[in-house]
């Protein structure tokens, strides 16, 4: 009788000690399994692990599209090459410019890659400039589009990222040689609608980053 007792109790003792042991092992499941970081440090870890994109091949595909609105224009014509009927021979590639444009940009603001998208940004402008300005105001859209996105990017990319004084220098250097070459075609160019729209966006960004550069000690 005293050993069947005393092997229950074993049992009990046993069947105890294995609840323990299953309740420890959960825990520690739970612990090794649970995030170390909240969002706002996830996204930081993005942002410092993305690698800096080659724009190289980002801007060969921009002067691909801008080539193809070129190819599309009539070889010959006479009077105006930016009425009516030269828009529409390029149309369809005015708008594959402005989405693949677009796009991508959109991709490196989605994927956090705030200094990619800065650097993008600058060279897309550049080819947003060169797209041809209609004698239509209402066939410029695209163009209107393209700057007012761009600069809708831009500024999201200035306020979020988190830039070292280095790096928001060369951004702004970078936003007034844009500034200053607006400035230098306008005084020969007597279209307003996208220069607004440009200048306003790169104005404001330059204002962006100069104060974003004072936060930094």
């Amino acid at each position: 009788m005293a050993s069947g007792r005393k092997r229950e109790r074993e049992l009990v003792v046993s069947s105890s000690s294995d609840d323990e042991s299953d309740s420890e092992s959960q825990s520690k499941r739970k612990k090794m399994s649970a995030p170390t970081a909240g969002p706002s440090s996830a996204a930081s870890d993005v942002e410092n692990i993305a690698p800096k994109a080659d724009m190289i091949r980002y801007e060969n595909k921009l002067k691909a599209f801008s080539r193809d609105i070129t190819k599309a224009f009539p070889w010959t014509k006479f009077g105006s090459d930016r009425d009516a009927f030269c828009y529409r021979r390029v149309r369809g590639h005015l708008a594959v410019f402005k989405r693949e444009c677009l796009e991508q940009c959109k991709a490196f603001v989605d994927d956090l890659q705030w200094s990619n998208a800065i650097n993008y940004i600058v060279i897309a402008w550049q080819y947003v400039d060169q797209l041809p300005r209609w004698d239509d105001p209402k066939h410029n859209k695209m163009n209107e589009q393209c700057y007012k996105k761009l600069t809708s990017y831009l500024t999201t990319s200035l306020k979020k990222g988190k830039f070292k004084k280095e790096e928001l220098q060369g951004f702004i250097g970078k936003f007034r040689k844009l500034a200053k070459i607006r400035a230098e075609e306008s005084d020969s160019d007597s279209e307003t609608d996208n220069t607004n729209a440009k200048d306003n966006g790169m104005l404001n960004s330059i204002k962006l980053a100069e104060m974003a550069l004072k936060k930094i000690k």
